[in-house]
This record gives structure tokens, sequence and C-alpha cells, in this order.
């Protein structure tokens, strides 16, 4: 596993660097403008950078899982509609449109699919039966547009994800897991990790951006496994734990929805009502605001990893994330709310 680690990391920093020239070629770059915290133009390379290296990391691992292989083909159209999305701006139906198509798609191919809440009602076991597709198709979609909606800070999606797949690999170490899941996420951290180093600038003059096709990608990626960790017959974790693991992004994403529905506007109506556009408002540094809302991601993820290991019944872990969603409510409202 080492070795296929530490192929992801150089060949992620290899392509971090290389891609610079061909993205300045076809305009593949971030510019300025009124709702974004940077101020000069950079790169939007690193999903790609992050997709190619775990592709070539799986294409030379030992034993190739036929589930991954199929991840990584049905993610290839990810990095390619994100990337002209990025290139050319495409309309949000359009980006739904293929979010739901690539869901559906996942769904089938890679037989992944939402087939019970557990016992979330404190009712017995909450079985979807016949809404399980639809169900798991709008998760998918919801969890790419999540990530999607918190990269808008330098390291704010990259470290919420990484907080994520940290709680997904203490779960399969805890089952004592060495298989592919195993070898796939250290892969995707590593790719993650390498990408910090750019995005947070700490490799100068190349700073680059997840992109459209990175918030794609990784969106689609974390959410099957999330899913898949968190169904018979495999279930690492419950399923109430999963929603947990990537609580700050789910939220912030659904409070902005309501917001924007309840004032009239379109839901994928791009504006600065993110929570870290709002601390930003506030006063407060770009690399505090990291700090704040990384801490805050490990402290809920290490809750709901906790409520998971020592068996609370699910319905408390249910309503206690719950109000966790109140808590995140009241406190923009009170805070952040403009007069």
């Amino acid at each position: 596993m080492f070795s296929i680690v530490s192929i992801t990391v150089l060949s992620s920093f290899f392509l971090l660097i290389f891609l610079r020239y061909p993205a300045e070629k076809i305009n593949l770059i971030d510019k300025p403008n009124y709702r974004k915290l940077h101020n000069k133009d950079t790169l939007l390379t690193g999903g790609i950078a992050i997709y190619f290296s775990i592709a070539l990391s799986l294409i030379l691992s030992p034993s190739l899982s036929t589930f991954y292989i199929n991840l990584m083909l049905i993610s290839s159209t990810t990095i390619v509609i994100g990337a002209l999305d990025d290139i050319y701006d495409i309309s949000a139906l359009f980006r739904i449109l293929f979010q739901v198509l690539i869901a559906y798609l996942a769904v089938i191919i890679l037989d992944i699919r939402i087939l019970s809440f557990g016992n979330i009602l404190g009712l017995g076991e909450f079985v979807l039966g016949g809404f399980s597709t639809p169900i798991t198709v709008f998760s998918i979609v919801a969890c790419i547009n999540a990530i999607n909606f918190i990269d808008g800070l330098d390291g704010l999606a990259g470290t919420q994800i990484l907080i994520a797949l940290f709680g997904i690999v203490f779960f399969l170490i805890s089952s004592k897991n060495q298989s592919q899941d195993m070898l796939f996420s250290f892969t995707l951290i590593a790719a993650l990790m390498t990408f910090l180093l750019f995005n947070l600038g700490l490799v100068k003059n190349f700073e680059t951006f997840l992109g459209d096709s990175g918030s794609f990608f990784l969106g689609l990626v974390l959410s099957v496994l999330l899913i898949n960790f968190s169904q018979s017959p495999i279930n690492y974790f419950n399923p109430v734990t999963a929603i947990w693991l990537i609580a700050l992004p789910l939220i912030d994403s659904l409070y902005v929805i309501l917001k924007r529905v309840y004032s009239g506007q379109k839901p994928m109506k791009a504006d600065n009502l993110h929570i870290h556009f709002r601390l930003k408002k506030s006063g407060i540094s770009d690399k505090k605001i990291l700090s704040l809302l990384s801490l805050l991601s490990i402290l809920v993820s290490f809750c709901g990893i906790i409520l998971d290991i020592t068996n609370i019944e699910e319905i408390y872990s249910f309503v206690a994330f719950l109000f966790l969603i109140f808590l995140f409510f009241l406190i923009n409202l009170k805070f952040f709310e403009e007069k």
C-alpha cells in the first residue's frame, strides 16, 4: 500500500505543476470577481490532477477492484463536464440534469442504494423499498452540490472532504479492513493532501483550486463511499453516521437553498450566503475561517463517530443531528443576517 500511496503523491505533485501550462492555454483559470475571496487569477486544475493521480495508482495496483474501476470510469465524466463548466460557465439546470444522470449511472453500474435509514425514528428499521433508487440519486446529487457550495475559500472544500475520509478510514481500521476499500481511501487522502499544498499556496507560483471538475468528482466519490459503507451487507457504520461525517457542507447548503427559496430566488443562484462568506464579511481572516470551520467539522465528525461506536440508538443520533441543524440556523439568523 505504501508504494501505491507514494505514487499517488508524486504523480499528484507532478500533475499539479505540469497542468499549469495547458490550463493557461485553454483558459482553465478562475478570475476574481465580487463574490470570490481570492484576488488573482488561479488555476482550476486541482480536480483533474487528483483524478489522474488516483487513476494511475489504481492501474499500478497489484489487484484492481471492479467496483473502483467502474467508479473512476463514471467519474471521468464529472471531470469533463466540470472542466467545461469552469471554462464556459454552464447553466445550473444543465449541471443538475448531468448530476442526476451520473448519480443514476452510479446506482445502476455500481449497484449501490440506500436501502435503509436504520432505526432513526425509534420504530424499527426504516426500509425504503421502492423509494431506494430515487432517494439514493437525490443523496448523491445533494452531496455533489454540498461540496461544490463549500468550495469558496482556499483549503475549505479539501479539508472538509479530508475530515470525512479520515472518519471513513477510522471505521475501516476498526473493522480490520485491508481490502481495496482501504487502498482507495488512502490514495484519495494522499492526492487531496498533496493538492492542499498547492491550494494553500505552500508551493509558490502554482496556486490551484479544485474547480467544478474537482468538486463534482470528489462529491460523487465521497457520496458513493458513504452510501456503500453504511448499507448492508458492508455496514462499516450506521446510515445516520454518514451525514455526521459531512455535516458542515450539508447543513450549510441546506440553509443557503432554503434562504434563497424563501427570498424568492433560484435555489442554485450564486451568492454570498455561505458560512465562509458570512464569516469573511464579519472581518475574520481567511486562515482563521479555515481553522474555525475545520475544527468545527472535526468536532462534529468526532461526535458522530462516538455516537456510532458506543452503540447509541440511531434515533438519538438523528435527533442530535437535527438539533445541530437548528443550532446552525439559529446562529446564522442571530449573528449573520443582514439588518
